[in-house]
């Protein structure tokens, strides 16, 4: 109804701007604005294109301007503006064989219109296999079309997500005089880094100091205030491996890549308030939640070479993981723990010290699959990321090896020559060590390390779990 609201009152003329987030901006029909301000790179350059697109429907004149933030990869595309234009979209990549994604579309399908079996519109590239394999898992029931098992839509269609994103949201109000009225729902994976308590949350321009928060029930408790300053949250986020489910053999190697269970472990102790230029302290309920991912451990020898480098073996591991993912096809599905400039840059020593691996998994709640696929497909994926690396032409790396727009520490803390020693070194290739720089980035060489040698990960039984030769070509 708020979305309803903001709508009409834009095309009525008494709203002359619309201030908004992706999902308001998916949410509202705005096709007739006459001009876009971005701020910040929206992460893909397909989505760029979009919000600038949303000016100038109907053969209007429009405008679109792109206000560049200080992080690297906004700084790419200020220095290579033609690529904004001219540079071709990512491929848009569907995995067919996805069961979790397939039960969701099937069931739906099959709510909407019974599925017979018989007919070739269903069937796909691998003759019935979807068909098939919604039978076994008795998605649908059979009589003898195919039908939706009443269970999923007993009460509304809605209760099935398409997108695989998680349903959970916090509901975040406020109370009045007489009674608590709710502000709005937000998204659980926001929620922990936009509501804690003390911070300031803005609801349509007006500012709310948030009071009480509670993940149990789901509720968080603002009260509005006139204050003349904002807050950001200082928050630590690890994803930490738990339990081995499969182990696969890099090829050519020695060294494995690994899957299985992983903990996703976030928690805000603090907060700027900007404007005020204050720091302060703030004690909170971690957000604990598990997954699924996959990893790869980083030799310890070449971590020796990186510290005599005076190269941050954080940064160089950082790096390595999005170069990794920017050869991923499925990259946008899938997440890693990103390396914050707070703590990898801080003079004094940081008590939260992390395993030298490289970690990806499945967003909390998504269900995807993708990190699977990562795990099944990491030596082919591992090469092309090396070579990519190897033969960028930029100095301190760019989109096309090292940096990643969906980096949500900005992509600071980051090394390319780090990330090549690393990915040598998993891949078994003899590394030289002076065609290996040292760091000269004055910021980079403050600070302490913050990495030591991983442990290994226990199994799901006593048992050891089979090691898979990775035969692909």
């Amino acid at each position: 109804q708020e979305r309803r609201r903001i709508e009409h009152d834009a095309f009525t003329g008494h709203l002359l701007g619309i201030i908004a987030t992706n999902s308001l901006e998916l949410g509202v029909d705005i096709g007739t604005l006459g001009a876009v301000l971005m701020l910040g790179f929206p992460v893909t350059l397909a989505s760029f294109r979009q919000q600038a697109g949303r000016a100038g429907r109907r053969k209007r004149d429009s405008l679109a301007v792109f206000i560049a933030e200080g992080l690297p990869i906004d700084q790419y595309y200020l220095n290579n503006p033609h690529e904004l234009f001219d540079k071709d979209t990512d491929d848009l990549l569907i995995d067919l064989d996805n069961e979790i994604s397939l039960k969701a579309h099937i069931q739906c399908a099959a709510h909407e219109m019974p599925i017979c079996f018989e007919d070739e519109k269903y069937s796909f590239a691998e003759g019935d296999l979807q068909i098939q394999t919604a039978q076994r898992r008795r998605w649908v029931v059979s009589c003898p079309s195919m039908e939706c098992l009443s269970k999923y839509f007993d009460s509304k269609i809605s209760g099935i997500t398409l997108t695989a994103n998680a349903s959970h949201h916090l509901r975040s109000s406020y109370p009045s005089v007489c009674l608590n009225r709710l502000l709005e729902e937000i998204e659980i994976s926001r929620a922990v880094f936009e509501v804690y308590e003390g911070g300031v949350f803005i609801h349509q321009g007006r500012p709310f100091i948030v009071q009480e928060i509670h993940h149990d029930t789901m509720l968080v408790k603002l009260v509005q205030a006139d204050v003349n300053w904002i807050t950001k949250q200082r928050s630590v986020l690890h994803v930490n491996a738990l339990q081995t489910y499969r182990i696969r053999a890099i090829k050519a190697t020695p060294h494995h890549a690994y899957y299985g269970r992983v903990e996703i472990f976030c928690q805000v102790f603090g907060r700027h308030q900007h404007f005020s230029l204050d720091v302060v302290d703030v004690e909170s309920s971690p957000w604990i939640h598990e997954t699924v991912g996959m990893w790869i451990d980083v030799p310890d020898l070449v971590l020796q070479l990186l510290r005599d480098k005076c190269i941050k073996p954080a940064a160089a591991i950082h790096s390595a993981e999005h170069a990794f993912l920017n050869q991923f096809p499925l990259a946008s599905d899938i997440r890693t723990e990103c390396k914050a400039e707070e703590k990898e840059y801080l003079k004094r020593e940081s008590r939260r010290k992390r395993p030298a691996r490289l970690i990806m998994y499945d967003p909390v709640g998504h269900g995807s699959g993708v990190a699977a696929k990562a795990f099944e497909h990491a030596s082919d994926t591992l090469n092309k990321a090396l070579v990519a690396v190897e033969s960028c032409r930029c100095e301190c790396g760019c989109v096309k090896c090292i940096l990643s727009p969906s980096c949500k520490e900005g992509n600071i803390v980051s090394s390319k020559p780090g990330a090549l020693a690393i990915l040598k070194a998993i891949l078994n290739i003899k590394i030289d060590p002076d065609s290996i720089p040292f760091e000269t980035d004055e910021k980079a060489l403050h600070g302490h390390d913050s990495i030591i040698s991983v442990s290994p990960v226990h199994t799901r039984t006593a048992q050891n779990v089979p090691i898979v030769n990775d035969s692909s070509t």
